[in-house]
């Protein structure tokens, strides 16, 4: 029960923290982000830049979700009604921190060809551990839940290309993710509704 409260402010601990020292680095007293993205790029190279966007990175991964953060999501969808189930969808401003945040600092971290791959891994595993796992489940939502995993995958994979062809698909996937996946959880919803049972 309280898995899904702590990832969750876990991950924006990630966030904030990293934007904190993010923030002490530069010497600059502001909390706008482009401002910040901007003055990224005059931090020494090294473990500490890497650091805070691999931090950043994970935090907004840990919302999307993805591989390995995503153990949270597969409970949160089956135990939750129909209508939050739905509203879990909105969730997924874990990617528009990801296009919005990540990328653009992306370029400036001290290995952007290792960020590159490990984005590109994570995005793969997403979508074959996500079908995977879907394809053992009994239960509905958590079929669901694990697709949605899967999704996300493409989400990140498409991320990583870094072209705009690439990320414009990635953001499309986003958007019809989070259309398919509403009307597939009213779907089961009703079903259940109507069958009396639990799938």
């Amino acid at each position: 029960a309280y898995e899904i409260p702590l990832r969750l402010v876990g991950s924006e601990m990630c966030i904030r923290d990293s934007f904190y020292t993010a923030l002490n680095q530069t010497g600059v007293p502001t909390f706008d982000i482009r401002e910040l993205i901007a003055q990224f790029q005059f931090f020494e190279p090294g473990l500490m830049k890497d650091g805070i966007f691999l931090a950043i990175l994970f935090g907004f991964l840990a919302k999307l979700p993805a591989f390995p953060f995503h153990s949270w999501l597969p409970d949160a969808y089956s135990e939750a009604p129909t209508a939050g189930s739905i509203l879990f969808i909105l969730l997924k401003i874990g990617g528009y921190g990801l296009f919005r945040i990540s990328l653009p600092m992306l370029p400036n971290t001290g290995s952007p060809q290792l960020m590159i791959m490990i984005l590109g891994l994570l995005g793969s595993v997403s979508i074959l551990y996500g079908a995977l796992l879907a394809l053992r489940q009994k239960d509905l939502k958590r079929m669901i839940a694990y697709s949605s995993l899967s999704h996300m995958g493409y989400v990140i994979l498409g991320s990583a290309g870094l072209v705009t062809l690439s990320v414009s698909g990635a953001m499309f996937q986003q958007f019809s993710h989070g259309l398919i996946m509403s009307i597939m959880f009213m779907s089961a919803g009703a079903i259940q509704t109507l069958s009396l049972i639990h799938i």
